[in-house]
């Protein structure tokens, strides 16, 4: 099955059983199965360094470093476009980094991190002039190049954001748990803790329909193949200072499908979901950036 609005399937030369194969029993939990995977191009050469990805309506917009949206359609990135003008001004790879974009828990705007400014910049689809960049105090001590990696918005909820950086010997790191909009400065906070599995790092989260939470978590060694961890935790409970605690739900490690991935989204689908990961080239071009989705039982 093709991706939302994207359809040729990467590695054509290698059968999808192969690549199903190729993901170990013991590395998916049960009920999770190999949905897909793509590489995705783009003549625009501004397309790479994928960090965040939405799933909307059916259809996937990507999120870059630099600050570009593109959207997905007929298997290409299209319709690229900056993010409105309030929330570029602070970027560039020298200043900001866009990291992790979600909706608002309202349902109607967009919130996307920007790492090196701990910043959230908000805006609603059709208003893009009305953009506003809202400084988050929770984050204003977090490390320019380690800052809000991680961000998911639960539907009528709140919003969560988790810090790259460890900031404790046991290399637990911070959560914040908005109890409503984090791009508004009146929203409670509740700060929590996250342990990531041993050498890895959190690189985005989303929540599932009923509630549970995915967090991404990726590892990036200089000469090494990338992994992957996804944990996935109990219904949200916020709680101050605790601990979330979770379990793995799926490995991808010394894998065909291995990639940096760096985005993630859950898309319903049935009495499911899908898994959407995308990965990150940095701008590099020989990795190129795959698209993978994993299908979720009930």
């Amino acid at each position: 099955a093709a991706p939302a609005r994207a359809g040729e399937a990467v590695d054509a030369d290698t059968p999808m059983q192969a690549l199903a194969d190729s993901v170990q029993a013991e590395q998916l939990a049960p009920g999770v199965r190999l949905g897909g995977s793509w590489r995705l191009s783009s003549k625009d050469r501004q397309f790479g360094g994928v960090s965040g990805l939405l799933a909307l309506g059916g259809a996937l917009t990507l999120l870059t470093d630099s600050g570009r949206l593109f959207d997905l359609e007929d298997g290409q990135p299209v319709h690229s476009r900056p993010l409105p003008g309030a929330c570029a001004q602070p970027l560039g790879k020298k200043k900001a980094d866009a990291e992790a974009m979600t909706l608002s828990p309202d349902g109607q705007g967009i919130r996307v991190s920007l790492e090196r400014v701990n910043m959230v910049c908000a805006w609603n689809p059709g208003q893009p002039d009305a953009a506003v960049l809202s400084p988050i105090s929770a984050m204003a001590h977090w490390k320019r190049n380690r800052g809000a990696e991680a961000m998911a918005s639960l539907p009528g909820k709140g919003t969560l954001i988790i810090g790259e950086g460890a900031d404790s010997v046991d290399g637990q790191r911070p959560l914040l748990w908005y109890h409503g909009d984090p791009a508004d400065p009146a929203t409670a906070m509740t700060a929590m803790r996250y342990q990531p599995p041993a050498g890895f790092k959190p690189g985005d989260a989303a929540f599932l329909p009923d509630g549970r939470l995915i967090v991404l978590n990726r590892q990036t060694k200089f000469g090494k193949q990338a992994a992957s961890i996804l944990t996935i935790h109990p219904a949200f409970m916020p709680q101050a200072g605790a601990l979330l605690p979770g379990q793995i739900l799926a490995r991808i490690v010394q894998s065909p499908l291995s990639a940096n991935y760096e985005g993630l989204a859950v898309e319903p689908r049935g009495a499911g979901a899908s898994i959407w990961l995308v990965s990150d080239d940095n701008f590099r071009g020989k990795e190129g950036t795959r698209l993978l989705r994993l299908d979720m039982a009930e």
